[in-house]
């Protein structure tokens, strides 16, 4: 089997010359997000799919996934690849590098939501901004609790632990009737 090279060339060309990603993040007075940063994110990204995933493209192929009795059954080393993928995490910039206002205007817009949809407990709202609007994405009723997640990540940046997160969740937790 050929082995699988990321079109690094490819994805810096549309990010650098036909996004213009320097100056769109400059627009918005987020200079410290720029090609550098994203390049450095892209070369990562390119050595786990050169290196993890696409080893597994073989077994993938003829071992494929199998559900039997509620188990599911992945192919050789794909649980492995996963685990790696997950050790690595994400980065999130806590607290956004936006302005006060915007920051309001995001908080105001994922509450009214929350309260619009009837959810209850811990919801997560991603926005898309632009520079001049808010594009609400999505309310994630269902946010990740792990060590990698944004909420419990979000809670210790305004000083709740984890132990009193999940307490607060577990008090404040409904059922229908």
């Amino acid at each position: 089997m050929p082995d699988y090279k990321a079109p690094l060339r490819d994805m810096r060309f549309v990010l650098n010359e036909v996004l213009d990603l320097d100056g769109h993040y400059a627009r918005l007075g987020l200079e410290e997000v720029n090609s550098e940063l994203l390049n450095a994110f892209l070369e990562e990204g390119a050595k786990f799919a050169e290196n993890e995933l696409s080893p597994l493209n073989r077994s993938g192929d003829e071992e494929g996934c199998h559900f039997e009795d509620t188990v599911v059954t992945t192919p050789k080393g794909f649980k492995e690849a996963y685990a790696k993928y997950v050790e690595g995490g994400s980065v999130h910039l806590i607290p956004a590098p936006i302005s006060s206002d915007v920051h309001q205007e995001i908080m105001r817009l994922s509450a009214l939501a929350h309260e619009t949809l009837g959810c209850r407990g811990v919801s997560r709202a991603d926005f898309r901004f632009d520079g001049d609007g808010l594009f609400l994405l999505e309310i994630n009723t269902q946010p990740g609790m792990t060590a990698t997640s944004l909420v419990p990540e979000q809670a210790a940046h305004v000083g709740m632990a984890f132990t009193e997160l999940v307490g607060w969740m577990v008090e404040n937790a409904e059922c229908d009737q």
